[in-house]
């Protein structure tokens, strides 16, 4: 699923087509609940805890849905607070965006029905795609910036089962990794994750060439249509939820 400033960026670009002072007046609590969900790693917790959504199962509610069925007082009308409205907008659209990757991009063309479902690179090549699309974000070094002092903003606005204290440790994670500079070597780490060293040495090795064929096989069109799709689906998710 995409990563962390990708969610981050196009969050904010999906806000700019918004009107909603909930929205406009508490951008920090907005771009934060955008990465919500995946305060998982943090936690410790399983994804579907954060998620609302089973990566095993192919047919299921959307988690932008069944957050509700869980936790009724999240809906728009039972919140009075406009800092847990936006917050809680934010983590929608993450948790949309990452449905969609999901169920057009990974499954039908890294998963196990895709082409690659013999090929034992086939998930190497989703996350390194992952990578890259962050990294593209990551180097607008403006827009970064402007989402870091966005995230100051937060202010301890808790949401039913993420208290605010806990957000705010999850906002200075958040602000330590939009501070990383954007290369290649984040990468070795979540490589040194899931290989032996000298695996991972080797994928490192190769990453230029795995890149230059995980892009052809999804080509630069459905990599740019997706970021598209994500602001949109993110600009219509706040709207179904503030209106």
């Amino acid at each position: 699923m995409p990563p962390i400033c990708w969610h981050l960026a196009t969050s904010r670009l999906a806000a700019q087509r918004l009107a909603h002072r909930a929205i406009q007046d508490h951008l920090g609590c907005f771009l934060l609940g955008t990465t919500a969900p995946d305060i998982r790693v943090m936690l410790q917790v399983p994804r579907e805890q954060t998620h609302f959504y089973d990566l095993a199962r192919t047919e299921q509610e959307s988690g932008a849905r069944r957050i509700f069925q869980l936790y009724p007082d999240l809906t728009s009308p039972s919140l009075r607070d406009d800092a847990q409205r936006a917050l809680v907008a934010g983590y929608l659209t993450h948790l949309a965006v990452d449905e969609r990757w999901i169920e057009t991009v990974y499954r039908p063309c890294f998963g196990r029905e895709s082409p690659l479902t013999q090929d034992p690179a086939a998930n190497l090549l989703d996350r390194i795609v992952q990578f890259e699309i962050d990294r593209r974000e990551r180097v607008q070094h403006a827009r970064m910036e402007e989402i870091d002092r966005l995230l100051l903003g937060y202010h301890s606005a808790g949401i039913g089962f993420l208290d605010g204290p806990t957000l705010v440790t999850w906002r200075d994670r958040i602000r330590g990794i939009v501070a990383q500079e954007p290369t290649w070597d984040l990468f070795r780490r979540f490589a040194g994750r899931y290989y032996a060293s000298e695996a991972a040495d080797h994928i490192m090795a190769q990453v230029p060439e795995l890149l230059e064929r995980a892009l052809d096989y999804l080509t630069p069109d459905r990599v740019d249509s997706f970021r598209e799709q994500a602001i949109a689906i993110s600009a219509e998710v706040v709207e179904g939820y503030l209106e």
